[in-house]
């Protein structure tokens, strides 16, 4: 969730056996920055109804990997504060089912002794997504509204279980560097001309017709607008802040059972709270943008669209294009570590 993160993928294979009224399904794993503006698109394939899915390739992204970025005249020292986390967006989907998920893991304050390594946080969005993904195979043919929750509950508990299993409990925090290892997500199975979708703090989809009009966003990240905040917030100092935000607004809800605070997949119960998720109908022309929140900022950019309207052929190098101009521009609006997928209906 910083900006300056680079990151090179690589894919592992391609292609599915075809049949008429598939969707074009291309996924688009971006994690690049100013310093950095790698950018592959890994995968196009046909995807039909699951049940003629036999041979679809499964992308699976390391956690670690080495920040990989190229100096453009830029005083490094100002923008990074010597402080340069992890790779930590997470990106899957099914093997065999149209099913997709993004993930953002939250970054920690460094330790003394440096950054937690392997970082803990890519750890929680990686088991997120990979028990998201197997939980929804198995519901996938009874899948209906309640569904997205449920399916989250599993990879809720997922992060929770790392969490235990790394000594990060309540009573054991300081909410700063020794923290609970935390996620955004988002998420989209699509059945039966239905996405059924979930969120969690600023991970989103949007959804959009063949004109690129926006048919549909998932909700903001704080629902009571920080209404809830003490009046002598903005005096109270910045490190005193981030731990009250953590302590007691993170999955925050009060005496009454009101939301007061923001969510994300931590393995608490309480996250569930924040969840957002639902189904709507889509149709043959549509097309659905499922990413981290260092894409958001490009969904607001006709321009941006306007690349999906087109043909497929040479996408690549126009977003590769794109991105890194918008990055160079204004790094700390575009030049956050960001992961998107692409699907189109």
């Amino acid at each position: 969730m910083d900006v300056l993160g680079g990151l090179r993928f690589s894919a592992v294979g391609s292609g599915v056996a075809g049949q008429k009224n598939f969707a074009n399904v291309t996924l688009i794993f971006l994690s690049n920055s100013v310093l950095a503006s790698d950018f592959f698109i890994l995968e196009i394939f046909r995807m039909g109804k699951a049940k003629e899915i036999k041979s679809a390739q499964f992308y699976e992204p390391i956690a670690e990997q080495a920040i990989n970025f190229r100096v453009l005249g830029i005083d490094l020292k100002p923008a990074l504060k010597h402080f340069l986390p992890p790779q930590e967006d997470y990106v899957l989907r099914s093997r065999r089912l149209p099913i997709f998920v993004a993930a953002d893991g939250v970054t920690l304050e460094p330790e003394i002794a440096g950054y937690p390594k392997p970082s803990g946080a890519a750890w929680a969005a990686r088991l997120f997504c990979e028990a998201f993904i197997k939980t929804a195979e198995n519901s996938y043919a009874k899948m209906d509204e309640a569904g997205p929750k449920l399916v989250f509950r599993a990879a809720n508990l997922a992060v929770k279980k790392y969490n235990d299993s790394r000594g990060r409990a309540r009573g054991r925090l300081n909410y700063w560097d020794r923290d609970l290892f935390a996620t955004t997500a988002a998420a989209a199975i699509i059945k039966d001309g239905k996405i059924y979708w979930l969120s969690i703090s600023d991970a989103f989809l949007a959804v959009y017709d063949k004109r690129g009009r926006k048919k549909f966003q998932t909700p903001d990240r704080w629902p009571s607008g920080g209404k809830f905040l003490p009046r002598d917030w903005n005096s109270k100092p910045f490190v005193e802040r981030k731990k009250i935000l953590r302590k007691i607004y993170r999955n925050g809800i009060d005496k009454k059972g009101r939301l007061i605070g923001y969510g994300v997949a931590t393995g608490e119960a309480a996250a569930e709270r924040y969840l957002n998720f639902g189904s709507l109908p889509v149709k043959a022309g549509d097309f659905a943008l499922l990413g981290t929140d260092g894409f958001t900022p490009y969904l607001s950019d006709r321009k941006f669209l306007k690349l999906f309207l087109k043909s497929q052929k040479g996408l690549n190098s126009k977003l590769r294009k794109f991105t890194a101009k918008k990055c160079e521009q204004n790094p700390s609006s575009f030049g956050h570590e960001r992961s998107l997928i692409a699907v189109w209906i």
